[in-house]
């Protein structure tokens, strides 16, 4: 299977869903080669332009391609389209005991830990020319709507594959991995796919619940062997996943998932009302909460949350000097930087102890959001507009119930009387025509006198 293939194929793009898109996808190509002092440059290009693009790679070079499609010609978060893929990235050459290893022995290693752990295989191992690639591929992409639950399980899979080298850094929607059949130029070896599985795939909310109950026992490798403690050698128990707030019919609804619908919210909010450029009134709340909604989602790093704030301001079409848009931020930046402090020094990532908690009230009071605006937004809603939209929902589950019960919906009725009655007109008018009186129509069709005046009038 090569790139092209699986960039392609429906677990990567779903196209029924992307092309009936208002806009464009892209995809990201980054590519340089530092042995010929050729610096990495950075392309966007539309997803149809695919084919072309990997035809004329530069083979022998470095290059990397988005794991993720994106709807504005930018490779941040923030534009995610959507991912058909988990994946994890395993720096095998860092870990002493895997060192002198042979990469299929390795392989084989791995293989048998998610056996034992009950771990879904991966449907694809890509050797990186250093380091290896694990891709679990979903048999439909996952959306943007979804992401804080990817994240999550992004985050759980980095955990389970730690003593195999798994990079903490490279866990993000936004990453680029190296495209198999180019070359590693730190190394001098090829990009290739060792394993490919294509009738794996799964369904992302089943892998989701498989993944995130697992625990990682304290020792996994020693001296290329696995090693683990008495009671993980039985496979675990998928224990129902522990939600923090509900739980819904397709997703788990936590706060960073809440935080990130209500950032969407946000943006819908700014393009409709403000085509796209927040009014000076509004430009310090409106960034000051889409600043706080990043940090629910727990960005990789510090890096990468500046370039994704930057994406944010460009897009409300903000031109004020930076100093001063992150000198109103200073104290949600000091939070945050506590936040990853307390991450790097093992106290876990608890955004309830730093972040800011705002009610949806107080934030649709704060950007004045009227109800024309709430019928268009998930979670920026009044409870009067929660209460209309229970309403449209009772009365679909009424019809849907009636349906289900072979009551026809008021439509065909109401057309099918319609016709009915023209088909009575045409008769009762050629029963006139043969010259028979009001009350012998009548009798004939069984309908009263005043029924024929009617037909006949209209």
């Amino acid at each position: 299977m090569n790139q092209q293939e699986l960039f392609e194929a429906e677990h990567y793009i779903n196209k029924e869903i992307l092309y009936k898109a208002p806009y464009n996808a892209y995809f990201a190509l980054l590519y340089g080669n530092k042995a010929k002092n050729k610096k990495y440059r950075q392309k966007i290009y539309e997803v149809e332009q695919l084919s072309f693009v990997l035809k004329n790679l530069y083979y022998d070079w470095d290059n990397y391609i988005s794991q993720g499609i994106f709807y504005r010609p930018n490779r941040r978060i923030v534009n995610l389209w959507s991912i058909g893929l988990c994946y994890v990235d395993l720096d095998t050459y860092k870990v002493k005991e895997l060192q002198n290893i042979p990469t299929h022995a390795i392989i084989d290693l791995i293989f048998a830990y998610c056996e034992l752990m009950n771990i879904p295989e991966p449907s694809l191992v890509i050797y990186s020319g250093n380091g290896i690639y694990l891709k679990w591929l979903f048999n439909k992409a996952v959306p943007k709507g979804a992401l804080p639950r990817w994240n999550a399980v992004q985050k759980k899979l980095v955990e389970l594959f730690k003593d195999f080298g798994a990079d903490p850094q490279a866990r993000d929607a936004s990453r680029v991995l190296r495209i198999p059949g180019t070359t590693n130029t730190k190394t001098g070896l090829k990009v290739e796919i060792v394993i490919e599985k294509p009738d794996i795939r799964y369904d992302f909310e089943k892998f989701s619940r498989q993944i995130l109950p697992l625990e990682r026992p304290e020792k996994v490798i020693e001296n290329a062997k696995i090693v683990l403690p008495p009671s993980s050698e039985k496979k675990p128990s998928a224990k129902p996943y522990k939600l923090r707030v509900r739980q819904s019919k397709k997703f788990s609804f936590t706060p960073a998932q809440l935080w990130w619908d209500r950032l969407q919210d946000i943006r819908t909010y700014v393009q409709m009302r403000w085509k796209g450029r927040v009014p000076e009134g509004y430009r310090d709340i409106v960034l000051f909460l889409s600043y706080i909604a990043l940090g629910w989602i727990e960005p990789v790093n510090t890096l990468i949350y500046g370039l994704e704030f930057e994406q944010l301001i460009k897009e409300y079409g903000i031109t004020m000097p930076r100093k001063e848009i992150f000198a109103y931020m200073s104290t949600a930046k000091k939070r945050l930087a506590q936040m990853v402090k307390d991450k790097k020094e093992g106290k876990g990532y608890d955004p309830t102890q730093h972040l800011y908690l705002y009610k949806t009230e107080t934030i649709i009071e704060m950007l004045d959001i009227q109800p024309e605006y709430q019928q268009h937004l998930k979670t920026l809603i009044s409870p009067d507009e929660h209460k209309r939209r229970k309403r449209e929902r009772d009365r679909k589950n009424i019809r849907e119930k009636r349906r289900r019960e072979g009551v026809r919906p008021i439509e065909e009725y109401l057309k099918e009387r319609k016709k009915n009655k023209e088909l009575l007109r045409a008769e009762v008018k050629l029963l006139r025509a043969k010259g028979l009186t009001i009350k012998e129509i009548a009798n004939e069709l069984s309908i009263s006198e005043r029924y024929v005046y009617s037909l006949l009038k209209g």
